[in-house]
């Protein structure tokens, strides 16, 4: 379980730091998109955002499972 937890730690610092890179390139980059592109960025954020969400949801819903399953051993 450590284990795991130290791969996920990892895996969320390499996905933080290049969200960190990509909004560098798009604070550069926002004062030059027009409405419609900027539209459609606000789309694709909001549906990473809720892939993210589906994502933990369902992490934290296994986690537990998985948790209960040893207790119930």
């Amino acid at each position: 379980m450590v284990q795991n937890w130290c791969q996920e730690v990892t895996k969320l610092k390499s996905q933080y730091e290049s969200l960190v890179r990509t909004n560098r390139i798009i604070n550069k980059n926002l004062g030059k998109m027009s409405l419609k592109e900027l539209q459609g960025l606000e789309r694709q954020l909001e549906a990473a955002l809720t892939a993210t969400r589906k994502r933990k949801d369902t992490q934290v819903m296994m986690e537990e499972m998985e948790d209960l399953r040893k207790r119930a051993s």
